[in-house]
């Protein structure tokens, strides 16, 4: 269980890294007036993360240094690390409970609607794996019946 906390937390900050990569390069190509818009929606012009480590500090009466700081850099892979590892856990205590049956997908059949309103659905485990021949790790699939 400690080996699967540690990969989940490990996958979970290599997410943050890529995508901070990935947002820092969508920003230096995104045009002025869009990125001016942008930061005008932030909370206290400051991005979720810092927002959060804010709010959080005023909560035990601290204020804290101007973004980008520590506290907010720790609430933003934060939100990564924890549920990379939280989902690893839970992944091998499934997988070793109920072993390679609950890593067979599930299929979800609905009934087509005519209307704008919900479509009833049920869940039941599908026979045969998933894409490209592997298990999709109980992740469902949505089929129309």
């Amino acid at each position: 269980m400690g080996a699967s906390l540690l990969l989940g937390a490990a996958a979970g900050a290599a997410g943050v890294w890529v995508m901070d990569r990935v947002g820092w390069f969508m920003y230096d190509n995104e045009e002025v007036s869009a990125l001016q818009r942008e930061h005008r929606a932030r909370p206290g012009n400051l991005d979720v993360a810092h927002a959060a480590a804010d709010k959080a500090a005023a909560l035990i009466g601290r204020r804290l240094p101007d973004q980008p700081n520590i506290t907010g850099m720790v609430v933003h892979y934060a939100l990564g690390v924890l549920p990379g590892a939280v989902y690893a856990v839970f992944f091998a205590s499934v997988s070793q409970q109920y072993g390679p049956a609950a890593e067979q997908p599930t299929v979800w059949r609905c009934s087509p609607s005519r209307t704008k309103r919900p479509r009833p659905c049920s869940v039941s485990p599908q026979g045969r794996p998933g894409i490209h021949g592997r298990p999709t790790h109980a992740a469902p699939s949505l089929t129309w019946s």
